[in-house]
């Protein structure tokens, strides 16, 4: 039964590590970065986190999940754009 638990934790806890972290007041902050590009045409929109949170990052939305991405990486900053193009479209 020790074993099952353990594992079941183990499981819960990487299924967080790209989520934004909800922390005091609703603000959210990301602990982790993902560490793929994502398909731009899974991503929906984004939001950068607050100046107070300890980890600055770009948290792309995508019909199922919130990722939390590096936003000095190349990929993002394109992904940024496009999603602003898509947007402006609509």
């Amino acid at each position: 039964m020790n074993h099952l638990q353990t594992a079941l934790l183990l499981i819960l806890l990487l299924g967080t590590l790209t989520q934004p972290n909800m922390g005091r007041n609703s603000i959210e902050c990301c602990t982790e970065y993902v560490r793929n590009r994502i398909r731009l045409t899974l991503l929906k929109s984004f939001y950068e986190t607050p100046s107070d949170c300890p980890k600055k990052a770009v948290v792309f939305l995508t019909a199922r999940k919130h990722i939390c991405a590096d936003p000095s990486m190349k990929w993002v900053r394109k992904a940024k754009v496009h999603i602003k193009k898509l947007q402006q479209k609509q």
